[in-house]
């Protein structure tokens, strides 16, 4: 009991102190409300090494230092399940704690415990709960390295008990060496290659939204460096590898789906290769007579049925062999995007879509996600909306991507100019959004504006597009000296011109 208490006396959320700096901005949905979040860009490090949790960064909400429960919870070797009836979270190992969404009430193997935040739902379907709590009761200490924004996270070694001595047990374990996929007459298989005999204890996860299929292979050390291969036909999503546990050495084979698909193991004859077969894989036509580009990791992002809803500035006479753009003004229809000011960050985006458009039409061939102010899509659904305009892009196999957006802050006193890039991107995409942001930079400068930065993310419309893209934030809608500018048309009509002729210097356009 003593123990009980004592770690309770540990579930502590983090203070941070002012940070000015605002490293990253998005609109979020938080708890059904699309809010627009502009926090530090936190990173967190487990046993000195970057622990990534995808698409789902580190929130500061509140005052409290929020993680996405599936991503850090399996990555640290628990399991997790979903109950959309009670929307409870359920994190295993070793222990059960047991999250509701909403509430900063908690069980630890059915014992009450108080969280100083509660747990929230983010975008629609990501569950968040405190770090500080979520990592302490997975067994690790916890450190926040204010200049840093970094969160060091450390494995807490129990104490040794004595016990008899035992002979020492030698195990030999093998090395992964390979992680690939093949394809054959509609038959997808994914194998995996050791210096030695696989042995593996298969399993599943299944939830509400998805289902799993797991591989853990015994005494395997992970020597690979590709860590996913996006699949993405018939409910099939993606296959992952990683190295699940130290000691026991264990690599963690999982396979993501949409739902529980047949497959077919069997090993060679040496037994050094595993192969994971699916039968039916071929995507179908109408997905195959629009087959995607793959990125630099020779990952294929899948094309869905476009929109109907395509606006091309020229699109009734378009230029023969010209370059495809693509403008996305964000947000539109229901969501408003940010507010401030008098003004909507939907008006502004479209207003400087269409003016760059139109400077734009005689140089290449141009294409609006949306020309007005409605989708022919739900915009209140974040997922459909974020991926309408990615097909737009995709289905066209446009040249360049760029999406025009307005920041926010949580005050008033967020100004200037920002660009991003998707983290995964090929180099060649991260360089044109350089010279891209160079030349605006340099353009808000001339203005009296700063330049805050050419930043990392994994918004959606930079990791879903198939193309080299960049995100534009044009001030701060929410500071009245800003927002002066952006409600002024002949500031409006200067920054379309530059953002038309930094896609011309960028692209070589003519």
């Amino acid at each position: 009991m003593k123990k009980v208490f004592t770690f309770l006396a540990l579930v502590l959320t983090l203070s941070f102190f002012y940070i000015t700096a605002y490293a990253f901005s998005q609109n979020i949905v938080l708890d059904g409300k699309r809010i627009c979040y502009n926090g530090p860009d936190i990173s967190i490090t487990v046993d000195g090494n970057p622990f990534n949790t995808g698409d789902n960064p580190p929130l500061l909400i509140d005052g409290s230092t929020l993680v996405p429960a599936r991503s850090v919870s399996e990555g640290l070797g628990a399991d997790v399940k979903w109950d959309e009836g009670t929307q409870t979270v359920t994190v295993t190992k070793d222990k059960v704690f047991k999250f509701k969404i909403g509430s900063n009430n908690a069980t630890v193997d059915g014992k009450n415990v108080t969280l100083q935040a509660p747990v929230r739902i983010i975008n629609g379907g990501t569950s968040y709960v405190p770090i500080r709590f979520l990592f302490e009761s997975l067994g690790y200490k916890v450190k926040w390295v204010d200049d840093k924004n970094l969160i060091q996270v450390t494995k807490i070694m129990p104490l040794p008990t004595m016990v008899a001595a035992k002979p020492a047990q030698v195990v030999n374990n093998v090395n992964i060496i390979n992680f690939d996929k093949t394809e054959d007459n509609g038959t997808l298989t994914v194998s995996i290659k050791a210096d030695g005999p696989i042995k593996y204890v298969k399993g599943d996860i299944s939830n509400p939204d998805n289902y799993r299929v797991y591989f853990d292979l015994q005494n395997a050390v992970n020597q690979v460096s590709k860590e996913r291969i996006d699949i993405n036909v018939n409910g099939l999503k993606d296959v992952r590898i990683r190295q699940f546990n130290n000691d026991p050495a264990v690599t963690r084979v999982v396979f993501d789906m949409d739902h529980n698909i047949p497959y077919n193991v069997n090993t060679s004859a040496d037994g050094k290769t595993l192969n994971i077969s699916f039968n039916n894989m071929k995507p179908n036509t109408a997905i195959a007579e629009n087959s995607p580009k793959p990125d630099s990791n020779n990952q294929t992002v899948p094309l869905a049925t476009a929109p109907t809803f395509v606006s091309r500035g020229n699109e009734r006479n378009p230029i023969p062999n010209k370059k495809i753009i693509c403008i996305d003004p964000g947000h539109g229809g229901y969501d408003s995007g940010a507010v401030g000011n008098g003004l909507q960050e939907k008006d502004i985006t479209l207003k400087l879509a269409l003016k760059v458009r139109d400077l734009l039409k005689n140089s290449c061939n141009v294409i609006l996600t949306r020309d007005s102010d409605s989708t022919s899509w739900d915009s209140r659904d974040t997922y459909t909306d974020l991926q309408s305009r990615c097909d737009i892009a995709n289905n066209a196999n446009a040249d360049y991507f760029i999406s025009i957006h307005v920041n926010c802050g949580p005050g008033t006193d967020g100004t200037g100019f920002e660009s991003f890039y998707y983290r995964n991107a090929p180099q060649a995409s991260k360089d044109l959004g350089q010279k891209i942001h160079d030349s605006l930079a340099a353009f808000y400068a001339s203005k009296g504006f700063c330049d805050r930065g050419y930043k990392e993310c994994g918004f959606y419309v930079l990791a879903n597009t198939n193309m080299p893209a960049t995100l534009i934030e044009n001030l701060f809608i929410n500071n009245p000296s800003d927002a002066k500018a952006l409600s002024d048309d002949n500031f409006l009509n200067d920054l379309a011109g530059a953002i038309a002729n930094a896609l011309k210097n960028a692209l070589n356009l003519p």
